[in-house]
């Protein structure tokens, strides 16, 4: 009873997404892209969550700008904008090398994310110098959770694409 009420259930889910995505069948033998699900969840929820980000940011900082010293105005001008313009940068590998299966274009997402956007998010949420305040707080530790999260599912992305391409190569060479 259980097994025929679950495969006319797959059968009415399959049918919706055949009506709501025309063409894209589940029987498709060609060659397979090996994206990662929750790496795109987790690049789509950031780049929802940027702009707030960006926004709160920005606010908060125009007011306390004043109370900080002037090596830590420099350091906080420079290190925002690096961020900004990592992140953007950082998002478009991401979906790019993820949704395409592009190793290169992963591996850069992957490596801007440990080497630029890690250290500078770490140093914004430990440095007191920055005097962050509880809005700062809230909103760099909901992206340094999206970050360490998306370096955690891009590192396991990258080696399955590569792990993909590798044996594509192999069956390519085999024939």
């Amino acid at each position: 009873m259980r097994a025929k009420s679950f495969s006319s259930w797959r059968k009415s889910v399959t049918s919706l997404s055949e009506n709501v995505f025309p063409g894209i069948s589940l029987n498709y033998q060609g060659d397979s892209l090996e994206c990662s699900l929750v790496l795109q969840m987790l690049l789509y929820f950031d780049a929802v969550f940027f702009p707030f980000w960006a926004l709160t940011i920005g606010s908060v900082f125009q007011i306390k700008y004043d109370y900080l010293s002037s090596t830590y105005k420099f350091i906080s001008i420079t290190m925002l904008m690096s961020i900004f313009v990592v992140q953007i940068l950082r998002l478009y590998l991401g979906y790019l090398g993820n949704l395409t299966e592009k190793i290169p274009e992963l591996a850069a997402f992957w490596m801007l994310s440990v080497l630029l956007q890690l250290p500078m998010e770490l140093f914004l949420m430990v440095s007191r110098g920055i005097k962050s305040t509880p809005p700062e707080y809230a909103v760099n530790t909901i992206l340094l959770l999206l970050l360490i999260l998306q370096l955690i599912s891009g590192y396991q992305a990258l080696i399955r694409a590569a792990q993909h391409h590798a044996d594509r190569f192999r069956q390519a060479h085999q024939q």
